[in-house]
């Protein structure tokens, strides 16, 4: 009885050894060929400071260094905390750019942001005031700041990205700064036990690490999320009614960004950055599958309705696929290694677009563009 029981405890034994080889294993190839992985946080302590005006913001006077582990890049902000290249030989006639990650520059040079690139175009600084994770509610008391602070305002330039379009409420303290990190409010995070058991489960912070940190995880939920999507299914559904909903809250905010904007003599122009899901050929096929909204939905919801008051609008869509497709649909010529965020490529791509909604309304001669008071 005893040998058969050490017998059987040593079969067993050796299929479990045998199962974590084996993941190690598949763990190890899937990293080297197919899968590699990004640092989850790419930020040292102490780059961001809490706001109580806007929420947060980058802190100022820092020199420090962004890496995913895939790329490196060095992060300077300015005595304001605007990672922006000022250039004193070329004139300040106050062109501003707001917006997200995508704005601030994600996983780039500063000099390769689509702000840096644009002010190169226009031969004048274009102030960039950029910040990851911001949303549309964060930018009126960011501009009334710039201005109380004698910084000229006079052509908003907005860097919209797709999650800024589903931002409208989503209030300025929904995250916080704690030593430096950026987390979420707990304030406005439901208590446990009023989660659905699905979400509880998936926000647990091991199935967590698993999902987005191993190669295995990425892997298993690339895969559910196409069975799901081959079923006509969403991991996350997003109706169209609840869109609707989102960008009309949006659109409200924008009304009131502009309505200050018009009381000291600025222009607003917003560009559409959409994202790697939209603007890549391959990535947008499957990912239609999955939700039901319209490629363009941003230009479709925005354009005549900006237009209607007084706001400049153009979307970077069709712009960045035709980079894409021109590359012969090579990643890199739009976004970073392990990472959807815009690479230099596909910044200079939106810098050429805000370039061309300028020069159509004859904002791209700084000579035109007198500093607001």
């Amino acid at each position: 009885m005893a040998r058969t029981l050490a017998t059987t405890l040593g079969r067993l034994l050796l299929v479990v050894t045998s199962i974590v080889f084996a993941l190690f294993v598949a763990e190890w190839v899937l990293r080297s060929t197919i899968v590699p992985i990004q640092n989850h946080t790419p930020w040292v302590r102490g780059g961001l400071v809490a706001d109580s005006e806007i929420g947060y913001r980058l802190a100022p006077n820092q020199r420090t260094v962004m890496s995913n582990g895939h790329y490196r890049v060095e992060i300077r902000t300015d005595r304001r905390g605007h990672r922006d290249v000022f250039d004193a030989a070329l004139p300040n006639p106050g062109y501003v750019a707001i917006g997200d990650s995508q704005t601030f520059g994600h996983g780039v040079e500063a000099e390769e942001t689509w702000v840096e690139q644009l002010q190169e175009m226009l031969g004048a600084n274009v102030v960039n005031t950029g910040v990851l994770g911001y949303s549309v509610t964060q930018y009126e008391p960011l501009l009334r700041r710039l201005h109380t602070e004698q910084q000229p305002v006079r052509v908003v330039l907005y860097g919209m990205s797709w999650n800024d379009l589903l931002s409208g409420r989503v209030l300025a303290d929904v995250k916080t700064v704690v030593d430096g990190d950026l987390v979420a409010n707990p304030a406005y995070v439901a208590p446990r036990e009023d989660l659905p058991l699905r979400t509880r489960l998936l926000s647990e912070p091991v199935i967590q690490r698993f999902i987005y940190q191993t190669a295995i995880g990425l892997r298993i939920r690339a895969l559910g999320n196409s069975i799901l999507g081959s079923l006509g299914m969403a991991a996350h559904s997003v109706s169209a009614a609840s869109l609707d909903a989102e960008s009309e809250h949006t659109k409200r905010v924008l009304l009131e960004i502009n309505g200050y904007l018009q009381t000291i003599g600025a222009q607003l122009v917003i560009v559409h950055l959409a994202n790697a899901n939209l603007s890549m050929t391959d990535l947008w096929e499957d990912y239609r599958r999955r939700y039901s909204h319209s490629r363009y939905f941003a230009r479709e919801t925005l354009s005549s309705w900006a237009q209607q008051h007084g706001i400049l609008f153009a979307d970077a869509t069709e712009d960045l696929e035709r980079r894409y497709l021109e590359s012969g649909m090579e990643r890199t010529s739009l976004i970073l290694p392990v990472d959807n965020h815009y690479n230099a490529g596909g910044h200079e791509v939106i810098a050429r677009v805000f370039q061309r909604v300028l020069e159509d309304k004859g904002l791209a001669d700084p000579d035109d563009i007198v500093p607001s008071g």
